[in-house]
């Protein structure tokens, strides 16, 4: 039994990034292909929209909630330099901050964005709303790097669209 439902189509019919779930009850829909993002507020069998921000949509890779904020790569994933890193108030649906000209996938680690961009940078920043603030970055993969690293037991894993998956231990040992 469908409870509710929200109408959220692309020109392209693509919606890739999977919604974010923003406690206790709003859930996070985006899209990359110009509709932006919207916070939906749950109650019950129906939804209310919250905010919604034309200008923070990712493409590709879903938002990350970190401290009341929303962090996402912004913009279409192919076609540079539209977009960039965003934080956004979960809240308000303002925009801190942008990083311009970074496109690819993201997770967070205690307190640390890292960002794997198309071309198999890593970069690790701050988890800040007050302003991009980036430790540190490596090129570590070539070819097309699409998905999201995963982080487990301190490896970091990445994948690029030539089929290779690498290892990288993230324990400084």
């Amino acid at each position: 039994m469908v409870r509710w439902s929200f109408k959220w189509a692309t020109s392209f019919g693509e919606n890739t990034p999977d919604p974010v779930a923003v406690p206790p009850d709003m859930l996070l829909v985006g899209s990359g292909h110009g509709l932006g993002s919207a916070l939906l507020k749950l109650k019950g069998d129906s939804i209310e929209v919250v905010w919604k921000n034309e200008k923070y949509g990712t493409h590709l890779s879903s938002s990350v909630l970190y401290d009341d904020h929303l962090y996402g790569l912004s913009g279409l994933i192919h076609k540079p330099p539209v977009g960039g890193l965003a934080c956004v108030d979960a809240k308000t649906g303002e925009t801190k901050w942008m990083e311009p000209s970074l496109r690819g996938s993201l997770i967070i680690s205690n307190k640390t964005l890292l960002v794997l961009t198309i071309d198999g940078l890593l970069i690790a920043a701050e988890a800040t709303p007050a302003s991009y603030k980036e430790i540190s970055r490596a090129q570590i993969m070539g070819g097309k790097c699409w998905c999201a690293p995963v982080l487990c037991d301190g490896k970091l894993y990445a994948r690029n669209g030539n089929g290779e998956l690498d290892c990288f231990d993230m324990t400084g040992h």
